[in-house]
């Protein structure tokens, strides 16, 4: 006679969640811990365990199987101790017993590795970001990038480069757009667009190096006594740095609030280019002034590439930006395109580019930035731009420069690369910045 058991399949297992009562004793012979607890408090791309003994808490990662090997893992223990060793509050692996850093784990979808780590004392930067805090991270940050610049890359890691942030992301939307071959072919588009822009960004210190790869406030905790520890160095790798301005406007005194425009970074909402981020600005300014450490009059605007576009765009639409600084503006539409020297072999290109992002978007093109950027004036404008920067950059800030009223200044960086003014010069790039800002603001010293 059969049974129900006798014609059942087994089911491959993709993602299993390990018992936190059978981890409990694992972890406490492996490590040597007394009256151990152990409980599930995440299950994302890790799992994590909160280990509660007699020594006190401690944090066990558990990796998805084949995910990450077993060389990438331990090259990522290995940055942290040696972060640690030179003195940035990180969370650290634990050691096992026999000296071991990875404890192997029979799971049902094969085998997974566990890491035990020292907690982060404090509490989530997420739940007490003010802005002393803020700042203790951009600080922290620029620190990590600082000693990683010091330290042997981990080869083991896989890499945040164009492959890893575009072309594999591509790769896996391929099956989601179906019969959608119009949207397809746009998104490919775009990603074409992008990587051109990717391709010509700096990848050398202090714009490319090893990085955190997810500093989100989430991966933060700061203590009472105000000692902030960085933790999840899973994403860690070497790539393109995105908080090296906001620490280098900090270094100065100066509050930085960071901010994608919707469709770009952790922003949700459709790619536009940025030709309606002016409401973003508009949204990142009210933000601004209801703080009240935050003084109205002295809100300016820092962009690179596209950022230096919609910083621009922004403060012709609204007062309440007080100083602008672009650092590689370009041409955003065919109107910007033929406002400078134009190869009419590229126009249809252009046109098409405009209006298909048009149709997608069901924008109008924003007027050329040299028919906005004279109402920028009497506030200051500083543009900077790039000898080897993307298509046109000289001469366009050259024409945004003439359209602009006074007061304003203009400074070309011969050898550098598109936005590559830091890496190219950076203690110029830092003092003529911070310079302009003080100009601006006629600041004194403390909070701007």
């Amino acid at each position: 006679m059969n049974t129900h058991a006798e014609h059942s399949r087994c089911i491959p297992v993709q993602r299993s969640i390990l018992s936190a009562e059978a981890l409990a004793p694992i972890v406490a012979q492996t490590y040597g811990l007394d009256r151990v607890r152990c409980q599930l408090i995440k299950s994302a791309m890790l799992d994590t365990y909160q280990i509660l003994a007699a020594t006190g808490p401690a944090i066990l990662r558990i990796y998805p199987a084949q995910r990450r090997t077993e060389t990438a893992i331990l090259a990522e223990l290995d940055v942290l101790a040696r972060l640690h060793a030179a003195g940035l509050a990180v969370s650290t692996p634990i050691l096992q017993l026999n000296g071991e850093q990875l404890l192997a784990v029979q799971a049902p979808e094969g085998v997974r590795y566990a890491a035990l780590f020292t907690f982060a004392p404090g509490q989530p930067l997420s739940q007490q970001c003010t802005p002393p805090n803020a700042r203790l991270f951009g600080h922290t940050l620029a620190q990590l990038h600082a000693i990683a610049d010091t330290l042997a890359h981990p080869l083991a890691r896989p890499p945040l480069d164009l492959s890893t942030l575009l072309d594999r992301s591509i790769t896996a939307l391929d099956h989601v757009f179906g019969q959608r071959t119009a949207d397809w072919v746009w998104l490919q588009q775009v990603a074409t667009t992008v990587r051109s822009h990717i391709a010509a960004l700096p990848t050398e210190p202090p714009w490319y190096g090893l990085c955190h790869g997810d500093a989100g406030s989430a991966n933060a905790h700061v203590s009472a006594d105000g000692c902030l520890t960085l933790f999840d160095f899973d994403m860690c790798g070497v790539g393109w740095r995105a908080y090296d301005i906001a620490a280098m406007m900090a270094r100065h005194g100066y509050g930085v609030l960071l901010l994608d425009v919707r469709g770009h970074g952790n922003s949700g909402g459709q790619f536009t280019l940025g030709w309606d981020a002016n409401l973003d600005i508009d949204a990142a300014i009210a933000y601004l002034r209801a703080r009240p450490d935050v003084d109205p009059d002295r809100i300016g605007a820092l962009g690179l590439s596209m950022g230096g576009e919609v910083a621009m765009q922004a403060a012709a639409h609204t007062e309440r930006l007080k100083v602008v600084v672009s650092d590689g503006a370009g041409a955003r539409s065919i109107g910007d395109s033929l406002s400078g020297p134009v190869n009419p072999l590229a126009v249809p290109a252009m046109w098409t580019s405009t209006y298909a992002l048009a149709l997608f978007t069901g924008l109008r093109p924003p007027p050329p930035l040299t028919e906005l950027i004279p109402r920028i004036t009497p506030r200051p404008l500083l543009i900077i731009s790039a000898g080897h920067g993307m298509g046109g950059e000289i001469e366009l800030s050259d024409l945004f420069y003439a359209a602009a009223g006074e007061p304003k200044q203009r400074w070309q960086i011969p050898e550098a690369g598109h936005t590559g003014g830091l890496a190219a010069r950076p203690q110029e790039y830092e003092t003529q910045v911070i310079a302009f800002f003080d100009a601006a603001f006629v600041a004194p010293a403390g909070n701007r």
